[in-house]
């Protein structure tokens, strides 16, 4: 099976397994899970908020024009990397999503304005603060060299970015609102791993 229709497999089960997870397990206990966007936020958070929800939203049609388009391939890797590259995307898929799962009813997309969650520092969440955007990371990068063509590096690369503001701006806000808890914690694990 060719390995770029494989990581596409991986990444619809992923995205399955997280509408399943978000409006089954969470909904039906009253929690809103994207918060991207809502609420009352500055428009800077907005904005970025905004890019987030469409980095997410694209990265599917994006992944389809590459997968069809593979003439604008920069160049193809072998075997060897592919199933390199492919073992790095199913763990950077299991690895956000264990970050979802430890967070449990506490997980939220974007910045939530409305409710007071509590902090989650165990399990992945010791080793990284942000571990479901480490996790994103890893997928974006993986697939970026699975499938190497300027319209998803540049994707890659955008991608990254955000959702690195995402994460700066969600981290303000827990600063914010979780004091000296979330200050303590932010001087001992690192934002990503290693980093």
């Amino acid at each position: 099976m060719d390995a770029v229709l494989f990581s596409e497999i991986i990444l619809m089960i992923e995205v399955l397994v997280h509408f399943v997870y978000q409006n089954y397990h969470l909904k039906t206990k009253g929690i809103t899970v994207n918060c991207l966007t809502k609420g009352e936020k500055s428009e800077w958070v907005k904005l970025v908020e905004f890019w987030t929800k469409m980095s997410s939203s694209l990265c599917p049609l994006v992944l389809a024009i590459s997968f069809f388009y593979h003439s604008f391939d920069l160049y193809t890797p072998n075997t060897f990397c592919q199933i390199f590259f492919l073992c790095i995307l199913i763990f950077g898929v299991l690895f956000w999503n264990l970050a979802i799962l430890t967070m449990n009813t506490n997980w939220r997309a974007g910045i939530d304005t409305t409710a007071r969650t509590k902090l989650v520092t165990s399990g992945v969440y010791s080793y990284s603060r942000n571990p479901a955007f480490f996790g994103l990371f890893v997928q974006y990068i993986s697939l970026a060299l699975l499938n190497p063509n300027p319209l998803l590096l540049g994707f890659t690369v955008l991608s990254v970015v955000v959702l690195d503001l995402q994460t700066k701006e969600e981290e303000k806000h827990l600063t914010l609102s979780l004091g000296a808890e979330y200050t303590v914690y932010k001087d001992t694990t690192p934002r990503y791993i290693l980093l």
